[in-house]
């Protein structure tokens, strides 16, 4: 997949023992995932199950149950995947179905509350009797995960995932079930949202162009292709000084059920001079913002970029070729009807030149079906007020890039299914 994680970390802690630390040392070879962290372990009332054991002549102190070294361990690597985070626990004794054995269950941050079905699930578990072991693998729903509350964002690049698994050494005397032994882990995975994307060889020779080369280089697929106005796919372009130069960024098709594209973080123009050593360099995105002599437009999961092509990459009799590379922000889930800004509000020309509508609601959920019912309404920015209200404004023309302000308490919200003209 897709996505690039760079932290996940484990709370455990042992009941009346000290503490464990583990560390995954041997996880994906393009994924930097750390461990941290104590386990839980503890019983459940052991001297009941053993005066029941004992009843029946079958005293069993082999309740031990442990994480292997190195688990659990993660992977996004493909988007298919339905085992992103394996747990593997060895355990003592010998298990027998429907008496002694093992079991598991998700739950959110707080070890208590049952995890969201929308968040995480278990997508495979096997008792490996003959190595002692106990295997657990666990989907993160990619398509639903950002609207649960296991699910944070931490800023615009960047969000977490928390939830919590717990795994009982059970003890069944025919009558009812009860947990001997346990040990739960709480899960925090750090998530870099962004991808990178390459667009290169694009020939600004006067007279003939090359075709193009799309190298996709991310973690979530995107892509990036030359484009009109209308974001219509369009062949290799041969630039002339003067000209503007408009390419296109999203999500690639095979991924766009898992994630949609948020934002162009940066994006850089580079030309290598003819004699192979010094290079002429054009920024056009800088932190989400479009620079001086160029324009970027996000509407419906595509972003529109267009720059105006300096003289100095034409100062050459044969200029050399054109290298585009940049940072998406991709998002969570398909693209839904709503593209949040965050820490963004209307700047005050486009307020000005454009009177909102104002309303109190409960929740940012509330203002988004009170946009889908006002006639016309494109956007709305939300602000959190007194008593858990929000004050949104709600706008009927689409802001682009240079309407948007920094805030650091008010979001913006753009609608996907109004097409604004460029």
């Amino acid at each position: 997949m897709c996505m690039k994680l760079t932290t996940l970390l484990i709370a455990s802690l042992h009941w009346g023992m000290a503490s464990a630390v583990i560390n995954l040392r041997n996880g994906p070879k393009d994924l930097s995932v750390d461990l941290n962290g104590k386990g839980l372990v503890g019983t459940s009332d052991f001297s009941h199950a053993r005066r029941q054991l004992a009843m029946r002549g079958l005293v069993d102190f082999e309740w031990e149950v442990q994480p292997e070294p190195d688990y659990p361990s993660i992977s996004f690597e493909d988007a298919s995947d339905d085992n992103e985070v394996r747990f593997l626990y060895n355990y003592t004794g010998t298990t027998i179905p429907g008496t002694k054995y093992l079991k598991h269950e998700l739950f959110r941050g707080d070890c208590k509350t049952p995890a969201s079905t929308d968040a995480v699930v278990v997508s495979f578990f096997d008792d490996l009797t003959e190595l002692n072991e106990y295997q657990v693998d666990v989907n993160i729903l990619q398509e639903s995960v950002a609207g649960t509350p296991e699910y944070m964002d931490i800023d615009v690049t960047a969000a977490m995932i928390n939830f919590c698994i717990r795994v009982d050494y059970m003890y069944d005397d025919g009558t009812e079930g009860e947990s001997v032994n346990f040990h739960e882990t709480n899960v925090t995975i750090n998530i870099d949202l962004t991808a990178n994307f390459t667009l290169t060889a694009i020939n600004v020779d006067r007279i003939s162009a090359d075709q193009v080369d799309e190298d996709v280089a991310l973690n979530c697929e995107v892509q990036a292709y030359f484009c009109n106005e209308n974001n219509e796919n369009v062949e290799q372009p041969t630039f002339v000084q003067g000209e503007i130069m408009t390419v296109c960024v999203e999500i690639a098709e095979s991924d766009k059920e898992l994630y949609h594209l948020n934002d162009i973080l940066n994006m850089d123009l580079e030309q290598i001079k003819a004699n192979g050593i010094d290079t002429d360099q054009s920024s056009i995105v800088v932190d989400q913002r479009a620079t001086g002599l160029s324009d970027k437009f996000c509407q419906n999961g595509i972003c529109n970029i267009r720059h105006q092509l300096a003289s100095k990459f034409f100062d050459e009799r044969d200029p050399n070729n054109l290298d585009i590379a940049g940072v998406a922000i991709c998002a969570f889930g398909p693209l839904s009807e709503f593209t949040k800004r965050t820490n963004r509000e209307m700047s005050t020309v486009f307020a000005t030149q454009n009177t909102p509508l104002r309303m109190e609601q409960p929740s940012v959920e509330s203002c988004k079906t009170e946009c889908l019912e006002i006639s016309g309404c494109q956007a709305f920015s939300a602000e959190p007020i007194a008593n858990d209200f929000y004050e949104c404004l709600f706008f009927t023309a689409f802001p682009r890039d240079e309407d948007l302000a920094t805030s650091t308490a008010v979001d913006v919200y753009t609608r996907n299914d109004v097409i604004a003209p460029l």
